[in-house]
């Protein structure tokens, strides 16, 4: 992957700043490494053109809403896939998939998914553990990415 300079990332995201909603299908948002000439972060450089230029906050405020009583809970995933109690397996795991089947976790909310995988560019990068909502707050929280 060749190196961009800084003018070259930010006109990438500026570019993918038209649809806001795909912003994160653009590969500048997930490079890593430094820019070409200045050596500063890609990240850094994404970020203060997302805060400072675009007003991210505030498109983000605007996009549109899932609406209430929609069933994040994918079908495959019912609290039975994975047996806690199976030896061998991730201490993680078998923690993930217990706080699942428990549903409510108090300050963290609501238990929506559990051993997510992510996948960047068809390579399997890792885990997402637990991902919980808590509606009176509104964070999502990511629970041991590993």
């Amino acid at each position: 992957m060749n190196r961009l300079t800084a003018r070259e990332t930010k006109e990438r995201l500026d570019a993918l700043m038209k649809d806001p909603q795909t912003l994160y299908l653009g590969d500048i948002v997930n490079r890593r490494g430094r820019c070409l000439g200045t050596e500063v972060p890609y990240s850094e450089i994404v970020a203060k053109r997302l805060l400072h230029t675009h007003a991210f906050p505030d498109v983000l405020k605007a996009l549109p809403k899932v609406p209430r009583g929609y069933d994040f809970i994918a079908k495959d995933h019912d609290g039975t896939t994975l047996d806690p109690t199976i030896l061998g397996l991730q201490q993680e795991s078998r923690v993930a998939v217990a706080l699942y089947n428990h549903k409510i976790l108090g300050k963290l909310g609501k238990v929506i998914d559990y051993l997510v995988p992510i996948d960047i560019e068809g390579k399997h990068v890792g885990i997402i553990d637990l991902v919980t909502f808590d509606a009176e707050t509104s964070p999502v929280f990511v629970i041991g990415y590993a």
